[in-house]
């Protein structure tokens, strides 16, 4: 941890145009240091869940209910919740998870032909998110109230809570034509 800070601090109050981060590589899981390259949302997750759990255990020695405490979820991410409801009894799970950034996806009838930049809104993107999608055939959900495979809708992400401060959305757009031959 201290040598994050060291490197964040150099970034914010140095003059100079580069760095070398060999001191910082050496503090890095083996399989960061090998020289490929590597995701870096996966490496924004792993570095939030390690910073946090040093936080989340001076936060259990406290009074949690002080509010104090501002967690990295609270700063750079935030929750989602997932429902799936049975079509058979209308039961409704529901699973809350966290996120520390939200793909968001963009057809080609969201951009312009001209710049290629997007014309959606943010919002209308976020609120795709929400789309149901039926879960049916070979991808019937497990009931626990009826206790078997069953038809049922199931809504993906809802986001609950965002950042307050900050939130990484990243744009996904693909667009593919492919076309087969039997090669005869």
């Amino acid at each position: 941890m201290a040598e994050l800070q060291r490197t964040f601090g150099f970034m914010a109050l140095s003059q100079r145009p580069c760095w070398d981060p060999s001191s910082l590589l050496r503090v890095l899981p083996e399989w960061l240091r090998s020289g490929t390259q590597q995701d870096t949302m996966e490496f924004k997750k792993i570095l939030f869940d390690a910073i946090e759990k040093p936080l989340e255990k001076a936060a259990s020695s406290q009074d949690k209910g002080e509010g104090r405490r501002r967690d990295l979820t609270g700063i750079f991410g935030g929750k989602t919740l997932q429902e799936i409801t049975c079509a058979t009894c209308h039961h409704t799970s529901r699973k809350e998870e966290t996120f520390w950034d939200l793909g968001l996806y963009f057809s080609e009838a969201d951009t312009n032909a001209e710049n290629r930049a997007s014309t959606t809104p943010l919002q209308t993107l976020i609120d795709r998110l929400k789309e149901a999608e039926p879960l049916c055939g070979s991808d019937q959900y497990f009931c626990d109230h009826c206790g078997g495979l069953q038809d049922a809708e199931k809504v993906p992400c809802t986001p609950t809570h965002f950042a307050s401060i900050g939130l990484t959305v990243y744009l996904c757009s693909c667009s593919c034509s492919c076309s087969f031959s039997s090669g005869r």
